[in-house]
């Protein structure tokens, strides 16, 4: 079993962390969270059209508090989950980490995967500031806010090992892309090129995640003793391939498309 004590210190929380219980727990509840995302959408509608009459708020410094706080906590989640996932390959090799290490994961590990659920509520708050100061709302920032809570709590409820490459991912991606907010917020000068990065990694990671779910049926089809299913399989490339769509779309408009238009002018 990959031991997080190798490298890093493992805390009584994390050690003493049991979820069994969590996933029992999740087994019929995961599904609140569509009423949940339904609300949250009706919020964010009622929301911009209360700010259509009212001037934009300020609150840079609760968004730079907010983005900072959300980049430190997915920086200990890289930490912890890369950390796992490295001595995970070294030691099984990278296929069983996709489709078969499950029953190996450690209670650190489990633990910062209950915690990449569960933040996935919260950060359903990033909208609100979005609405309140009246920046543009893109239909692929709610759109990927509810299905990724959803999906993520579907993920706890069903547990899979591929899902520690989804945390694992959205950690590394998460810490880079709410460092930037948080610098943005503070009025930190920040070269173009940083954005164009973040967004790049952002579509990595959904390339990523259809190779993950290809490889997944794949293994399953072969008769690999794989821990997913058809269903999960399914879910999760409708998920991850219509991120890759949208994510490919906004990266032409907002990098390519918009360097070719600045040529011709």
């Amino acid at each position: 079993m990959a031991n997080h004590t190798r490298i890093l210190p493992v805390l009584d929380l994390e050690e003493n962390f049991r979820v069994e219980g969590v996933i029992e727990h999740m087994k019929d509840r995961w599904l609140y969270t569509i009423p949940v995302s339904l609300l949250y959408f009706t919020a964010v509608h009622l929301g911009q059209k209360y700010m259509e009459t009212k001037n934009p708020w300020n609150l840079r410094m609760p968004l730079v508090i907010w983005s900072g706080l959300l980049a430190l906590f997915s920086w200990l989640g890289t930490i912890r989950i890369t950390v796992f996932l490295i001595l995970s390959i070294r030691e099984n090799g990278i296929f069983p980490t996709i489709c078969g290490i499950r029953e190996k994961l450690d209670n650190p590990c489990w633990f910062w995967l209950y915690l990449f659920v569960m933040s996935k509520l919260p950060e359903l708050g990033d909208t609100f500031f979005i609405v309140v100061r009246k920046s543009k709302l893109h239909f692929l920032h709610w759109y990927h806010h509810i299905t990724v809570f959803i999906y993520s709590f579907y993920m706890c409820a069903h547990p899979q090992s591929g899902m520690i490459w989804y945390a694992g991912m959205n950690f590394a991606v998460h810490a880079l892309m709410y460092t930037y907010y948080t610098l943005r917020a503070a009025r930190v000068y920040i070269p173009r090129k940083c954005a164009m990065f973040v967004t790049t990694c952002q579509l990595s990671q959904m390339v990523v995640g259809v190779a993950l779910q290809l490889t997944s049926s794949y293994m399953l089809y072969k008769g690999y003793n794989c821990d997913t299913s058809v269903q999960d399989i399914v879910f999760g490339m409708c998920i991850y391939a219509s991120y890759m769509v949208l994510f490919a779309d906004f990266f032409y408009k907002a990098y390519i498309d918009k360097k070719e238009k600045k040529k011709v002018k």
